[in-house]
């Protein structure tokens, strides 16, 4: 098995010991730190969480950062070997797609272009800002289509791993990783 391998198998297996609560609470506290970012933007992206996978609870933290719906909300829908930016509307009809990830049934493609901060789902980062995901690769194809002011902030319940992670070409690190506990800027 391969290092990168080992450690998405101990980040999932960490993970899944989280209770839902905590879950809940570790988001909130998430979202806390991911406030003061709202002031000056308009369009962020998110990943809309796979609940049975404990991910950070991006639709409480869209609710928390955005009570009054002053944001676009976008999201990513995997077509094929890639995917597309679609509008993420708060309310609206989802279906699960093969990956388990809640996807709207009537999606509008959004801009690219015009994103500001986009929140990176992760099974782990490294102390110089490197993600591990799920291993597809379409997180990394779609951060190498975003303008480059775009802020790239990686969300997870726990703080990065203290050595680096091997890294390939087209590999693009995190300006932030936002913790329960911390923000790291790695800029």
């Amino acid at each position: 098995m391969s290092l990168k391998n080992q450690i998405r198998a101990e980040a999932r297996a960490r993970r899944l010991q989280v209770s839902f609560e905590q879950v809940e609470l570790w988001s909130i506290e998430i979202a806390k730190r991911l406030q003061p970012w709202v002031k000056n933007t308009s369009v962020w992206h998110s990943f809309i969480p796979i609940q049975k996978n404990k991910e950070v609870d991006t639709i409480l933290i869209r609710r928390l950062l955005d009570p009054h719906q002053s944001l676009t909300w976008v999201t990513s829908q995997v077509i094929g070997h890639d995917t597309q930016t679609i509008i993420w509307p708060l309310n609206g009809s989802f279906d699960l797609d093969p990956f388990g990830i809640p996807t709207p049934l009537h999606p509008e493609i959004a801009d690219e272009s015009a994103i500001d901060v986009i929140l990176i789902p992760l099974l782990a980062a490294d102390i110089d800002g490197n993600r591990l995901g799920y291993g597809k690769g379409y997180y990394d194809k779609l951060l190498g289509r975003l303008p480059a002011s775009t802020v790239k902030i990686g969300i997870d319940f726990f703080e990065p791993y203290p050595s680096s992670f091997p890294v390939e070409p087209h590999d693009i690190p995190l300006d932030l990783l936002v913790t329960p506990l911390q923000s790291h800027d790695f800029r």
